[in-house]
């Protein structure tokens, strides 16, 4: 596994856009900062992040060049559901219920089981709710498909 150091120009950058989203009295993280300023400096093609109040501010922050750049995770998750089995990621996604509480509710973790259509409906319904409130922000499913490949 590599790790990602940012550089001291993308420390700067993500300290500049946490100052903004703050005077915007918008909540963005400093770890999340910091992956936008490597995906904006090293011109990275795709961030995927669990965090949507991120997402938010930066459409908020009229943050032009990560349009089309951002996914969420319930994007990727439904792209890998269009690859492989339901079960075997519900087993992963279930055995870390805390990681991501979006993520627990759309596989049903706290029932024994569930049906992929339902799945897909939960991860579409956050989906299309999180394109309406963050604009251009989140990546044309389209252009996520060839990542899970």
């Amino acid at each position: 596994m590599n790790t990602i150091d940012p550089s001291p120009a993308e420390i700067g950058l993500a300290t500049e856009l946490e100052e903004r989203a703050v005077s915007m009295g918008l909540e963005f993280d400093t770890g999340e900062s910091q992956l936008v300023a490597v995906l904006l400096l090293r011109e990275a093609p795709l961030l995927v992040t669990g965090d949507k109040r991120a997402i938010a501010a930066l459409n908020a922050m009229h943050l032009t060049s990560a349009e089309r750049r951002i996914a969420c995770l319930e994007q990727l998750f439904a792209m890998l559901l269009a690859k492989h089995p339901l079960e075997p990621l519900r087993r992963g996604i279930c055995a870390e219920r805390e990681a991501d509480k979006a993520i627990t509710a759309c596989f049903a973790c706290s029932v024994a089981m569930t049906a992929i259509d339902d799945v897909v409906a939960g991860l579409a319904s956050y989906i299309r709710h999180l394109r309406l409130t963050t604009g251009a922000i989140l990546v044309e499913d389209a252009d996520l498909l060839p990542v899970v490949s």
